[in-house]
């Protein structure tokens, strides 16, 4: 949330003096419009996200593939982008901004970057809507296949034992446990494991 907030900051006034009293074509809306004059695109983000999603997308000049399926998004992800991916947001928007600048990330500005990748959202927030939420949902729909297919993977029923100690309280640390789990694997810094290939 802070850090649409410091998107807000550095680009509403600007933007509020250009657009006062007029109404965008659709083309031509963003998430920050959307942002900002909530009454006026009120309705819209539901309606965007059902429009077709194109195969490419255009960010700073860089025509990038939209992935077709589940595993041409793990083929192109490193650990530490699911983790920020599937990290939770309180408002759409912040999901939105987290699935697009945790997937492109790498594919404009090089390796992985938790905390660049948060200012790259100031890109982001600009692009036209109509790209961007369907993109952004479809991207979205593979990581919940990812996730599904990582917990039929990875889980198992916990034993009696388990369940009367209340294990199920401890689900929300499984990245943690993964995490450990990895650094141990490979004898690697959480640094170098979160840039392993997914």
């Amino acid at each position: 949330m802070e850090r649409i907030i410091n998107y807000l900051i550095k680009l509403q006034a600007n933007r509020i003096i250009k657009q006062a009293g007029k109404t965008l074509p659709l083309d031509k809306i963003t998430p920050f419009d959307i942002l900002i004059e909530p009454l006026k695109y009120a309705g819209l983000a539901e309606g965007l996200i059902n429009l077709p999603v194109p195969e490419t997308i255009t960010i700073d000049k860089n025509v990038l593939n939209v992935p077709k399926d589940m595993p041409e998004l793990a083929k192109n992800i490193c650990y530490g982008q699911k983790l920020f991916m599937t990290t939770s947001e309180d408002i759409d928007l912040g999901i939105i901004l987290r699935v697009i600048e945790g997937y492109y990330f790498t594919q404009v500005r090089g390796t992985w970057n938790e905390s660049e990748s948060i200012e790259f959202g100031a890109t982001i927030i600009l692009l036209p809507a109509v790209i961007l939420y369907p993109v952004a949902n479809h991207i979205n729909n593979l990581l919940k296949e990812l996730i599904s297919r990582e917990d039929k993977l990875l889980s198992r029923d916990p034993s009696p034992e388990e369940k009367a100690a209340g294990i199920e309280k401890l689900s929300k640390f499984a990245e943690l446990s993964a995490m450990n789990f990895l650094i141990e694997q490979f004898r690697e810094t959480q640094e170098q494991v979160l840039l392993r290939p997914y």
